[in-house]
C-alpha cells in the first residue's frame, strides 16, 4: 500500500531507459522477451529444451530449468533497482517475465522459493524471492509451499567458485513442513549453479519425486 501511495507522488521510472510511469516500459520488456535463452542454464553451452546441456543433465535433479535471460541490459538494471534499491513492485513485473518465459507446468506443482538469507532480508526489509514467488503463483494460480530454511547466512556473491561449491551441502536445512511430490523451484540468479543444487538435492532426497528449476538470470561467474 505505501509503494502504491508513493508511486502517486514519485512515479516509477522504467528501470531500462529510464521512461516514468512504469517500472518496465513496452519497449524494455520486449527487449527481453524477444531473446529467449537458448543455452545451457547451468554452464551456458548450446543445448535442447530441457534448459541443460548433455553434460549438465544427471548432475542437478531437475527435470527442466528455465531463465529469462543473462543478466545485462534491461533485466540487470530492473533485478538490481529492485534488489538493491527495494523498489517491492518490481517483484509483479519479474512475475510476468518469469510467466512469459516459462511454459505451462502440471497444476499440481508446487512453487518452492529459494529463501533469501537473513542478511539479505535485513539489508532489504523484506524476502525479495518471497515476493516474486507470491506474484507468480497468483498468475498461474499454482500453490506454494516453504519447506527449505537457509542456514548459511553469508551472500555467496562475495566468494569463489570453489568456496561456493564446497558449501554446497551447507546451504539448506527442511523447515518441517511436507516436502511436495513436484516442485517448482525458483531463485533469482544463477551463477555456478550451487544454491539450485543444494536445495533441489536437498528437496529430492526428502520426497520430491519431480522437481523443475527456474531463474530469474543467468550470470556468468567472472561478471
Amino acid at each position: 500500500m505505501f509503494d502504491g501511495l508513493l508511486a502517486q507522488f514519485a512515479p516509477h521510472s522504467c528501470s531500462g531507459c529510464g521512461f516514468l510511469g512504469t517500472i518496465l516500459c513496452y519497449s524494455c520488456k520486449n527487449n527481453i522477451t524477444s531473446e529467449i535463452w537458448a543455452n545451457c542454464v547451468l554452464c551456458e553451452r548450446p543445448c535442447g529444451q530441457s534448459g541443460m546441456c548433455r553434460k549438465c543433465v544427471g548432475t542437478v535433479p531437475l527435470e527442466q530449468i528455465w531463465a529469462i535471460g543473462q543478466r545485462r541490459g534491461e533485466l540487470e538494471k530492473l533485478i538490481d533497482e529492485y534488489k538493491f534499491s527495494s523498489k517491492r513492485e518490481t517483484a509483479s513485473v519479474i512475475a510476468e517475465l518469469l510467466h512469459y518465459r516459462l511454459p505451462v507446468i502440471p497444476s499440481d506443482t508446487v512453487i518452492v522459493g529459494i529463501p533469501a538469507s537473513s542478511h539479505a532480508k535485513r539489508v532489504r526489509g523484506f524476502d525479495h524471492m518471497e515476493l516474486i514467488v507470491k506474484s507468480f503463483a497468483q498468475i498461474r494460480n499454482l500453490t506454494i509451499a516453504n519447506p527449505l530454511v537457509r542456514i548459511f547466512d553469508q551472500e555467496l556473491h562475495t566468494m569463489g567458485r570453489k568456496q561456493r561449491i564446497a558449501l554446497k551441502n551447507e546451504l539448506f536445512a527442511l523447515s518441517g513442513r511436507v516436502v511436495p511430490s513436484k516442485i517448482l523451484l525458483v531463485d533469482d540468479i544463477l551463477t555456478t549453479g550451487t544454491t539450485m543444487s543444494s536445495a533441489a538435492n536437498l528437496l529430492r532426497n526428502s520426497g520430491a519425486s519431480c522437481i523443475y528449476g527456474a531463474v530469474v538470470a543467468r550470470q556468468p561467474f567472472d561478471k
